[in-house]
């Protein structure tokens, strides 16, 4: 995947979707293969909340903001139709986790 790909499909995906998506990439080189690092996370607006360079080995650490999540699924109701097809076939639950 490159560089362009990288910013075209992930912040597609959180947005489709409506969550918040991450991508790690290698940086430097790879066997005969140059990379394009770049690793990010999106939220679900496809808006990039955070992006590491292309060269450099980083650690990223993204704060997600729950209320954001909210925000975007409430407002963007691209999956709302989805939920009502054969809504008897469909169980929801809410897991917590540690």
């Amino acid at each position: 995947m490159g560089y362009k790909e990288s910013r075209v499909w992930f912040p597609a995906r959180a947005l489709d979707n409506t969550i918040f998506t991450a991508m790690c990439n290698h940086v430097g080189t790879t066997g005969v293969w140059d990379t394009c690092g770049h690793s990010g996370v999106w939220n679900p607006l496809g808006d990039n909340i955070i992006d590491a360079s292309q060269d450099n080995v980083e650690l990223l650490i993204a704060e997600l903001d729950p209320d954001l999540l909210n925000q975007a699924r409430n407002g963007e109701r691209m999956l709302a139709d989805s939920f009502d097809i054969n809504k008897e076939h469909y169980s929801f639950k809410t897991i917590v986790g540690n």
